[in-house]
């Protein structure tokens, strides 16, 4: 199984303890003449609680069995989901997480990874959408209203479906012209104009999104030149990715290609 999807089994465990917690208590309520409802309800709420509670024998297991347990810890662990569980950090976990022995390319095609992450497209299907309705509600309006009745509601719809078409032909035209919003590469990582070499990243985090339409973004933080602490926002809402890809992505190249040694840490922070 790949690193994402249990990954995404896992996070989901909160909310399978909630839906047990609840079917658990509308079983304590339920009106069942013979109480084979009851029943029901509290073995598929004995079943949630515990899939939540063996969440710590889940990752514990798919670190044993995992190609890549340092990154499968890194990201749980990036995502808040190492909180309160007890996990063996051996050796031999700690080794994957900072000098990993498997190729990129490996792990790329194991995980379905794609070290270029594009920008999020633009949805030309609506725009091909709202050309069709606006055309369709001419014809409609056509056999309702006489264009010299209305002729402003006509001259209207033309002027929205010409700026539209504008609007789909210059996305069409840049669709293949943007260039990508990241790219993970052995020498540094690439955001928009900015050029970050591995060894000067030491740290990076999640932060959720506080609106409808706002995916969260990832923070990284890494030492200039001069050596002070700086830090970039990489927004998951404008690249065409999720955060578990992203995150997985900066672990690896991380691990693979930067490391330094102990005394130019030390040396970094003085």
């Amino acid at each position: 199984m790949r690193i994402k999807r249990t990954i995404q089994i896992i996070e989901n465990a909160n909310s399978i303890l909630i839906i047990g917690l609840i079917v658990a208590g509308l079983s304590l309520f339920a009106k069942s003449q013979n109480g084979k409802l009851i029943v029901i309800e509290m073995t598929v709420a004995i079943v949630f609680i515990l899939t939540f509670f063996f969440r710590n024998l889940i990752i514990n297991h798919y670190l044993g069995k995992s190609k890549y347990p340092g990154v499968f810890y890194s990201v749980l662990d990036k995502l808040g989901m190492t909180n309160n569980l007890e996990i063996s950090l051996t050796d031999e976990l700690l080794n994957e997480i900072y000098q990993p022995n498997y190729s990129t390319n490996e792990f790329l095609n194991d995980n379905n990874l794609n070290p270029t992450v594009e920008k999020k497209k633009f949805s030309i299907w609506i725009v091909i959408f709202t050309i069709g309705s606006a055309i369709g509600l001419i014809f409609f309006l056509n056999r309702k209203v006489m264009f010299r009745d209305q002729p402003f509601l006509f001259i209207g719809l033309a002027i929205f479906i010409i700026i539209a078409f504008y609007i789909w032909r210059k996305k069409m035209r840049q669709r293949d012209d943007d260039p990508a919003y990241a790219r993970f590469t052995e020498k540094g990582l690439y955001i928009n104009d900015d050029m970050i070499d591995w060894k000067s990243i030491y740290d990076w985090s999640y932060e959720p999104g506080h609106q409808k339409n706002d995916a969260g973004k990832i923070v990284i933080n890494y030492y200039d030149k001069d050596k002070n602490i700086q830090e970039i926002d990489a927004s998951l809402s404008s690249m065409n990715t999720d955060r578990i890809d992203f995150l997985l992505l900066l672990t690896h190249y991380k691990g693979k290609y930067g490391q330094i040694l102990q005394e130019s840490v030390e040396s970094l922070v003085n």
